[in-house]
């Protein structure tokens, strides 16, 4: 990556790097549009290890984390079958913002 693409404030760069980053371990969903159907599924090429890191940290996340334990009873209150994976998602975009505002991590974020 380009040092001056790094340093970038852009709203677009952030994402796009975000997406990236969830993308990798297999935490952002894959669309599938054909006609009037629509499905949502797993990433299938993925960083297998970094994947079994990223579900671990989830895992222990949801037990050990008081904000992250709410998200996940809450999506699990609501039906949501892959609640595992939005706690993913949350926590790679917690770390993507720390790293990219180079601040330490804190409990209260």
């Amino acid at each position: 990556m380009r040092a001056h693409r790094r340093r970038s404030s852009c709203a677009r760069g952030r994402a796009s790097r975000t997406i990236s980053a969830a993308s990798a371990p297999g935490t952002a969903p894959v669309t599938k549009r054909s006609g009037k159907s629509v499905i949502v599924v797993c990433r299938l090429a993925v960083h297998n290890r970094l994947q079994n890191v990223v579900y671990h940290w989830a895992g222990s996340a949801t037990q050990r984390d008081a904000v992250s334990k709410a998200k996940h009873a809450a999506l699990r209150a609501r039906g949501h079958a892959r609640a595992l994976r939005s706690v993913a998602d949350r926590l790679l975009a917690v770390a993507c913002a720390m790293l990219e505002n180079r601040t330490m991590n804190s409990t209260n974020y």
